[in-house]
């Protein structure tokens, strides 16, 4: 080979090495360009499985408070990532356990946050105390009496409101109860939110 085209030939060698460095570079950046665009695809989608999930849970805690008949309906549930937050104000501290206890129940429910949970202040203590203990004597007279048979039911009194939740063993008993805890005296309204357990 002339020393003419050795010259030729080295000059075109050194024209292509910096074209193909440049193009191995392009390439390379390509490479990570759609391996971010993929990663953000894949952090978008999740984001928006999460959003769906925190709606599911979102409305299944609010379908489980709607069917409670002694829960007010003004309860607002939300969701963020897992964790149901609470907010809304109830007659009685059995109430919030119940909105508390139903929201925790739910399938994908990582945390129950309830400090917007308030309860009603009752404008005389002493006096929802002995109401309370009033109807809880009267449930254990009815039940020796053999006019209800066996219960687990716990009872609250928030002015003159009496809140009854639990369980009874045939369907009669939570009529007999209202019935009898409304004649005691002091008491102005009774709620009960009772299930029939066989």
């Amino acid at each position: 080979m002339s020393k003419h085209k050795s010259k030729i030939a080295l000059l075109v060698l050194s024209a292509i090495l910096p074209l193909s460095c440049y193009a191995a570079t392009v390439v390379d950046e390509a490479k990570t360009g759609v391996s971010n665009a993929v990663s953000n695809v894949g952090d978008a989608v999740s984001d928006v499985g999460d959003a769906v999930t925190d709606t599911a849970i979102t409305t299944a805690v609010k379908a489980k408070i709607a069917v409670e008949s002694d829960i007010p309906m003004d309860i607002s549930v939300t969701t963020n990532n897992g964790v149901v937050q609470l907010s809304g104000t109830v007659s009685t501290e059995l109430q919030a356990n119940r909105v508390i206890e139903l929201a925790q129940s739910v399938s994908g429910v990582k945390d129950v946050n309830y400090s917007g949970l308030k309860v009603t202040d009752s404008e005389s203590y002493f006096s929802d105390a002995a109401v309370t203990a009033k109807v809880k004597g009267k449930i254990m007279q009815l039940e020796s009496d053999k006019k209800i048979s066996s219960t687990d039911l716990h009872v609250e009194t928030t002015n003159g409101e009496v809140h009854i939740f639990g369980t009874v063993s045939k369907s009669g008993d939570v009529g007999t109860i209202e019935k009898a805890v409304g004649k005691i005296g002091d008491v102005k309204k009774v709620k009960t939110n009772i299930e029939v357990k066989n």
